[in-house]
């Protein structure tokens, strides 16, 4: 047994980063507790100034046993791409602990919210339970199903009203197994228990489940916020198991009288206690209530200033022509650049990608987390673009190399095309950018440079030869110099060399480095 515990830690060491993780970040005060380790805040120097990131902290000796559900959490995390689900970034392991580098989310749970300012009116639940909807309709689409959604682990993305949720703690997530037959008939057979007990499903309960519970779970969610009480409660567990499994859903009058029937369908629909019954989150947010809580029409107007057409929703997020020039523009551009872009979004803000992000949102019309050929030859069309379905299909193949048959859009991906470069690119991030790399400060980076970036993020199987090759015009030596001009290959060499020669003209820690 100790030889094969020892032979799995080694498998598990080539995929984490090893690297002391206090190299690159601060240690601050404790967020989070759990059962193998604590989460904390984590400080680190940018562009922006002072970047803060929530660091979960695991301790190999309590989970000596469960290096499978570490991983398998990791691989989940890492692979998961959503608007509403918290960003991962990277993963350390030393002697004693094993590290995950998360977005930090600072307005607290929405447990918290509902115990500090009541439960939610309808319109106000509408909006948090739509995002919900689409990220658990997202996760399931992608195999996989949470096991412990609850308040606590949904978080906002600041403290004003209108913060983005974000879905954490992954740690008893599932992947379920890819058969040829339908995901949704795929059980798990004489599973533990797992979960919270108010939010686990009947049939949890039993041992035999798929991903509905987190359905169900979801239904407890969009009741708590609606009335403030979980819909079955005992302060003795078996009295609670029993309440969940036979008990019929009431909805008590006084809580429930200014809630709407088709509001009150949509959670009788989620709290269905067979599950082949229940309603699916990707079919309550195609529902008359969801449909109708604040979708509009797109709309054209035609900005006379500047002649852009603009497509615009309620909300005014414009979405413009120069966002599909980004996007053709990304799918021409080399794969190395491709990931240091994806590096740049990550290390942004939600204020500064809130604008990108709700675009992306104003795209994909079904809310599954992609942008489809037909959600973005729809967009194209009013936008005034005379393109075809192959056009339009070879568009997104080109910005999915690596998944040839993904006919879809990412969210990051959309995202990195769509960024103001003109903005985000300055002096300031390029050197963050290439120091991301350039961890040793030799003023070059190397392929060995390239695969320990990536193996950070738990990215080892991207270090492709695509990413690669673009060092082999340089002998194996990318210089910062060479990097500036690959991240702006729009522009011809005199004129690069000319704006990069302005750009670093003065500041003394350039020095040394605009000239090679």
């Amino acid at each position: 047994m100790g030889c094969c515990s020892s032979q799995r830690h080694s498998q598990r060491k080539k995929t984490y980063f090893t690297t002391n993780i206090r190299t690159f970040y601060r240690f601050g005060a404790v967020i989070g507790k759990g059962t193998f380790g604590t989460v904390k805040v984590g400080y680190k120097d940018g562009p922006d100034g002072e970047q803060m990131y929530a660091i979960k902290t695991i301790n190999k000796v309590r989970v000596v046993d469960k290096t499978q559900m570490i991983q398998e959490e990791f691989e989940i995390l890492r692979k998961m791409d959503h608007p509403n689900i918290v960003r991962f970034y990277e993963m350390y392991e030393d002697d004693m602990f094993i590290y995950f580098v998360m977005e930090h989310c600072k307005g607290g749970n929405l447990l918290e919210r509902v115990l500090s300012k009541g439960s939610f009116d309808e319109d106000k639940a509408s909006i948090v339970m739509r995002k919900l909807f689409s990220a658990i309709a997202y996760l399931h689409s992608q195999g996989v199903m949470h096991r412990d959604l609850k308040p606590e682990n949904i978080l906002f993305s600041n403290e004003k009203d209108d913060a983005e949720i974000k879905i954490i703690d992954f740690g008893l997530s599932k992947k379920l197994k890819e058969t040829d037959k339908d995901r949704k008939q795929q059980l798990l057979r004489k599973q533990s228990q797992v979960g919270t007990p108010l939010y686990i499903a009947p049939e949890v309960v039993t041992g035999i489940y798929n991903q509905k519970c987190d359905d169900w779970a979801v239904g407890c969610i969009m009741y708590i916020i609606l009335c403030s009480e979980p819909p079955f409660y005992s302060d003795q567990l078996q009295e609670l198991l029993q309440k969940i499994q036979f008990k019929p859903l009431i909805f008590p009058q006084e809580e429930w009288k200014y809630i709407s029937q088709d509001c009150k369908k949509i959670v009788q629909g989620l709290l269905q206690k067979d599950p082949q019954k229940r309603l699916t989150c990707s079919e309550a947010i195609n529902s008359d209530w969801a449909k109708k809580a604040f979708r509009k029409p797109l709309q054209i107007q035609i900005n006379q200033n500047k002649g852009n057409n603009i497509v615009h929703s309620n909300d005014c997020t414009p979405v413009n022509t120069s966002n599909i020039k980004g996007l053709k523009k990304y799918a021409k551009s080399k794969q190395f650049k491709r990931e240091v872009l994806r590096i740049l979004i990550n290390q942004l803000n939600d204020k500064q990608i809130d604008k990108l992000s709700q675009k992306f949102k104003e795209l994909d019309k079904d809310e599954d987390g992609f942008i489809t050929p037909q959600e973005l030859s729809q967009i194209m069309t009013k936008l005034g673009f005379e393109t075809t379905k192959n056009e339009i299909e070879q568009l997104i193949q080109n910005m999915n190399p690596e998944e040839q048959q993904s006919l879809q859009i990412k969210y990051s991906q959309f995202l990195a095309a769509t960024l103001d470069l003109k903005q985000y690119l300055n002096k300031e991030r390029l050197w963050s950018l290439f120091r991301y790399f350039d961890v040793q400060d030799k003023k070059y980076i190397t392929k060995e440079d390239i695969q320990e970036a990536l193996k950070r993020e738990g990215r080892v199987e991207m270090a492709s030869d695509k990413i690669l090759s673009d060092l082999m015009m340089h002998d194996g030596k990318m210089t910062y110099k060479d990097f500036c001009q690959l991240m702006h290959d729009d522009m011809e060499s005199d004129q690069f060399f000319e704006y990069f020669e302005k750009l670093h003209a003065s500041p003394e820690k350039y020095r040394g480095v605009s000239k090679t």
